[in-house]
């Protein structure tokens, strides 16, 4: 996308430039993330995954003290269970949060298509 961002610079000049090319941060992605309609959903996400965490920590803790080994197996499988709930909710936060920056993206680079057809229209 450098190269794509380059080319626009170089046709648009400096005063339309400004307007296609400015990046969202780290934070202003996540916090766009829990905009709109799905704000419930992920707030319910976030509480999810720090509750997952948690049982995570308590399970491999709980394994190492078991006495025999039924025990250990089960809170082993515990552990599995919550560390895997753990990542794959944090994929599904991370793929919501790339569908929004794909669709910022798809509205910047319309944006330039827009502008570049302006300038292709005056010359």
């Amino acid at each position: 996308m450098n190269d794509l961002d380059d080319l626009l610079k170089e046709s648009l000049g400096s005063d339309t430039a400004d307007v296609v090319i400015p990046r969202d941060t780290l934070r202003e992605e996540i916090g766009g993330a829990f905009m709109g309609w799905s704000r419930p959903l992920l707030v319910m996400v976030l509480f999810d995954t720090v509750l997952a965490g948690i049982m995570f920590v308590v399970s491999v803790v709980n394994m190492f003290r078991a006495d025999d080994l039924r025990m250990t197996v089960i809170w082993a499988t515990s552990a599995l269970f919550f560390g895997l709930a753990t990542g794959f909710i944090k994929l599904y936060f991370y793929m919501r949060s790339n569908r929004n920056r794909v669709l910022r993206e798809v509205k910047r680079l319309e944006l330039g298509v827009a502008v570049l057809s302006e300038h292709v229209r005056k010359a």
